[in-house]
């Protein structure tokens, strides 16, 4: 089998890596270690990516896997004009070290760009370690750098590529309690089913470790295993608020849907110092 990692230069002459394994390959980009692409058999894209994402310093990507980071969701202190979902998916990484064998091919990235917030400096490590295989991996490791306790909040903000997300299916959550944001964060039990049908944003609480996405259209379908998180947030943003962002297909919520494995709301860790959190999830064709 063959295995590299290679450094290239890629959407609007961002910097980026290409992680290869047998026929399979995935793209991350050095801003935000941004998982933009993942071929499993080296043809067929696994995630999705928006038509009109934005690909410039300073602009998260919109698809693939976004790093939420060191919160998920809105910012829970005093200032409100923090930004939404943290500020490691607009972060400056490196690539620290990596490994190419006959089993996988690894690539560890590290944060290099300082906290934006003065609140936020010199108090957190991230590193992001994604691993290429007969699936896809990646961790995001924390490490409390600072001398006091910390509260962290992340979440792998993964777009899967679907064929028509109405009749997708996602067995494991039937009997769940969820959070519902579209209806002020009540929570509510999945009775029956889960399918999308309007604008969905659900945090699944006590999440069991392995879901199935079932996409019986295409036939592709997925195991994802997480590890670290308290939830399993499911997003579509469906028509109205496709509409609304200027970096989303205006038809593209129909082909996609987000499973993100999560520690949101009031599930931060919090960290003592030196202590390290691993939030991850890996994503198997079955």
């Amino acid at each position: 089998m063959q295995s590299a990692v290679r450094q290239l230069t890629a959407n609007n002459g961002q910097p980026a890596i290409e992680l290869t394994f047998d026929s399979a390959s995935a793209l991350v980009y050095l801003q935000g270690a941004h998982v933009a692409s993942w071929k499993s058999d080296g043809i067929t894209e696994m995630l999705w990516l928006s038509e009109t994402a934005n690909f410039a310093p300073g602009k998260s990507i919109r698809g693939g896997i976004p790093i939420c980071w060191p919160w998920f969701g809105g910012y829970w202190g005093e200032e409100p004009d923090r930004a939404q979902h943290g500020f490691a998916r607009v972060a400056d990484f490196e690539l620290v070290d990596f490994e190419a064998t006959d089993i996988f091919t690894r690539a560890r990235l590290r944060m290099v760009s300082d906290a934006p917030y003065p609140e936020w400096s010199n108090r957190l490590a991230l590193e992001v370690e994604i691993v290429l295989s007969d699936g896809l991996g990646i961790e995001l490791i924390t490490t409390n750098t600072s001398d006091e306790t910390v509260e962290v909040g992340a979440a792998l903000h993964t777009y899967f590529q679907v064929s028509d997300v109405t009749r997708v299916q996602i067995p494991e959550l039937m009997g769940l309690s969820y959070k519902d944001k579209v209806r002020d964060f009540d929570t509510f039990v999945q009775e029956g089913e889960f399918s999308v049908s309007e604008e969905t944003d659900r945090i699944f609480l006590d999440p069991p470790a392995k879901v199935h996405l079932i996409d019986p259209q295409s036939g592709q379908n997925l195991k994802i295993e997480s590890l670290g998180n308290t939830d399993l947030v499911v997003w579509n943003p469906w028509a109205e608020n496709a509409k609304k962002m200027p970096d989303f297909d205006d038809q593209g919520y129909l082909n996609m849907i987000c499973i993100e494995p999560a520690n949101a709301l009031d599930n931060r860790k919090v960290l003592r110092p030196e202590q390290r959190f691993t939030l991850g999830k890996t994503i198997l064709p079955v």
